[in-house]
């Protein structure tokens, strides 16, 4: 998968190409179906599958106190989008001069003029230009005088429900990580570097490795069964969202307790997915208690990933 950063670095190679475009926050299944008929169609006719994004969120310039917080860092999602088999992802920094053009500009000026389109593809509700202006009955409008096919996808429907990065983020907040991975169609993930923490996992011989996940949604505090991406290898653990209510001056954070593996995991970046929101955070009368409790979840932890195993 080829990455252009930038619309000034397209080059005359990049022509007669199936295209989608979109933010894409939290590659849903949603966003997987069109990204994946893009890519079935330009193998198909024969031509490269590309994917036209944008960076930062488009409310990060043009409202940012109503930016929501991400589901995908810049980083997971040009992973996520190179397991997809795509050609290419074209990715343009959006500020207000961009945010500006009208949805006409942009049709002419770098889907036709640059990119030669061959066909669009676009979720039912997708709009784009200034102010939101452009609508799928503007580029069909369009794909008639230049011209170019305009084919507009379905949502896709969970149980009843439309996947879209809304529902996603409200599902987190409430603590629901089986309706949020079911949206997501994998597990939610949280990644950082490894950062000093006070110590208190290891005296109480839980050891933990303490991140700072950035920009990203956090989900409801608590107890979460996880997997564990280091360097390469897999394991499994327990993560911990929250203030740590036992111990009254802790700040909010996300550490995470990884089952048999003893090594210096300072400044490494880890990969946490959650799999499943074991119980709430609680206030232990006595560190005693809570580790009473810690090893009743490791217990319950292991067991899961036992049965997921058979």
């Amino acid at each position: 998968m080829k990455i252009i950063r930038g619309l000034q670095c397209l080059g005359p190679d990049v022509r007669n190409v199936v295209l989608t475009m979109g933010n894409f926050d939290g590659l849903h299944l949603g966003h997987q179906k069109i990204l994946q008929i893009v890519v079935d169609r330009a193998r198909e006719i024969g031509v490269l599958g590309m994917v036209f994004t944008f960076e930062p969120h488009p409310l990060k310039i043009l409202a940012p106190d109503r930016c929501p917080p991400l589901l995908t860092t810049f980083q997971e999602k040009m992973k996520l989008l190179q397991k997809l088999n795509l050609d290419i992802v074209l990715f343009a920094r959006f500020t207000e001069e961009f945010a500006s053009q009208h949805p006409e500009e942009f049709i002419q000026r770098i889907l036709w003029d640059k990119l030669r389109v061959k066909e669009v593809y676009v979720g039912y509700n997708h709009t784009f230009g200034r102010g939101g202006k452009g609508t799928v009955a503007m580029l069909e409008e369009f794909s008639r005088q230049y011209p170019f096919r305009v084919q507009v996808v379905e949502e896709v429907v969970i149980q009843g429900e439309n996947v879209s990065s809304t529902a996603i983020r409200n599902y987190l907040r409430q603590g629901n990580l089986e309706k949020a991975n079911l949206l997501l169609g994998r597990p939610y993930t949280l990644t950082g570097k490894v950062i000093p923490g006070c110590g208190r996992g290891r005296k109480i011989g839980f050891p933990t490795a303490n991140i700072a996940p950035g920009i990203k949604l956090i989900p409801k505090s608590g107890v979460y069964l996880a997997r564990v991406h280091i360097r390469g290898k897999t394991y499994n653990g327990l993560a911990n969202i929250g203030p740590k209510p036992t111990f009254q001056d802790s700040s909010p954070g996300v550490e995470v307790y990884i089952f048999d593996l003893q090594a210096d995991l300072y400044h490494q970046y880890l990969e946490i997915e959650l799999i499943k929101r074991l119980r709430d955070e609680i206030s232990f009368p006595s560190v005693g208690c809570l580790v009473h409790q810690i090893e009743q979840d490791v217990k319950e932890a292991r067991q899961i990933f036992k049965d997921k195993e058979k």
